[in-house]
């Protein structure tokens, strides 16, 4: 006995539902068995859809499955935290001019392609979709080009066609993806998982609101 520990771990299933679910992967990575049980309880809050607890019963035949469940959280919870943005560029670089309403050229020869965002086409068969194409572009004239600005990454630096990956933030502290998306020129692209995500999704239901650039009509 003095080499098996048992924990038991009881988790309210209505507010506890996503922790049962970590410890089901933690025990999927470890092999540790699990076994539930169902028991009926009167929950202290008197809530009728809080009365079911769920029982999970942990087993842990020696010292070392315990160390090994530890390892796993934090492989867990590293997993599942937003990776840290990295900036590269130490120093300031100047934009020397604006491609698209999305993409940058930097003075040393680099493509930036903007995270998180997507503005018209300029190619695009539709008048009106070139219309804004242009608009964006010029925007991002106004406020990007010949001017010094830092560069910040995500998870991924390159995309397949060999453009940077960045945010662009000018001297100011503006950053262009963003302001694209506050002022309706481009709409938040939410295809790839990035770190300002969630922002950028609200900057644009505020663009729609107030029916700015692209929105106007809609």
């Amino acid at each position: 006995m003095a080499n098996r520990r048992r924990i038991n771990i009881v988790l309210t299933k209505t507010i506890f539902s996503r922790e049962a679910a970590i410890y089901f992967n933690l025990c999927k990575l470890t092999g540790l068995p699990l076994k539930a049980k169902s028991e009926s309880n009167i929950n202290p809050l008197g809530k009728a859809n809080m009365s079911r607890l769920e029982k999970f019963e942990l087993k842990f035949k020696s010292s070392s499955l315990a160390y090994s469940l530890i390892a796993a959280a934090f492989i867990y919870f590293a997993a599942i935290s937003p990776a840290p943005l990295q900036a590269e560029e130490r120093q300031l670089i100047k934009i020397s001019r604006v491609v698209d309403g999305d993409t940058l050229k930097l003075s040393d020869g680099r493509r930036v392609r903007l995270i998180g965002v997507n503005t018209p086409e300029l190619h695009d068969d539709r008048r009106i979709v070139r219309e804004f194409a242009v608009a964006a572009q010029q925007y991002l004239r106004r406020i990007c080009e010949g001017r010094l600005a830092s560069l910040t990454f995500d998870q991924q630096r390159l995309d397949k066609y060999g453009r940077t990956l960045a945010y662009v933030t000018l001297e100011n502290g503006q950053m262009a993806n963003r302001s694209l998306i506050e002022e309706g020129y481009g709409y938040a692209f939410t295809k790839y998982p990035f770190r300002y995500a969630s922002e950028f999704r609200d900057a644009e239901r505020t663009a729609r609101k107030r029916r700015k650039g692209l929105w106007a009509k809609s």
